[in-house]
């Protein structure tokens, strides 16, 4: 594929945008490395490197991974290998939305997991225990428990992650 018809695909802003898990990368990279393509081949007319491809949570320009399709399906010389590729990706390799699907009975479930949730005041309840999550997306309110340590409402406190530590108390209010 030439640079031109590569950057006619997208808009300017959409080029450098880190929108591509790095795992789909990773998977396409294996794949060709399971036919005897070698990565290099494929990772350099793209701009990426290995360590790009491999860090786990890591993001690539849309345009790279384009390129870096085109690559591995052109040296293939296989169209089909991009539905080998859909089949051997996990839900996970698809972030919060592949955990969710997995996790939900429908599509319209998984997307409301993405709810906008706003908790009050949560510094100042934290050590009470317990406090109020809004819903802001469905216009509900529910009342959380938790059973942190000193330590661990410390480390929230200063900025830490919270979602493994919390549960819902099972009630829940229409706002």
């Amino acid at each position: 594929m030439s640079d031109r018809a590569l950057s006619q695909l997208a808009s300017a802003s959409e080029v450098d945008t880190l929108l591509v898990p790095a795992a789909y990368a990773a998977r396409w990279i294996a794949l060709l490395e399971e036919r005897g393509i070698d990565a290099n081949l494929v990772l350099e007319p793209s701009g990426l490197t290995r360590e790009m491809v491999d860090a786990p949570s890591g993001r690539l320009p849309l345009m790279a991974m384009v390129q870096l399709l085109w690559n591995g399906v052109t040296l293939a010389n296989d169209p089909s290998l991009g539905l080998e590729l859909g089949l051997t990706l996990k839900p996970t390799s698809h972030g919060a939305l592949g955990v969710a699907l997995i996790s939900c009975d429908s599509l319209g479930d998984a997307i409301r997991l993405g709810d906008e949730l706003q908790l009050d005041e949560l510094s100042r309840h934290l050590a009470d225990g317990e406090f109020t999550v809004s819903n802001l997306s469905q216009d509900a309110t529910f009342r959380v428990r938790h059973s942190l340590s000193p330590r661990q409402i410390a480390t929230i406190l200063a900025g830490g992650r919270i979602a493994e530590h919390l549960s819902g108390s099972g009630s829940q209010s229409q706002s």
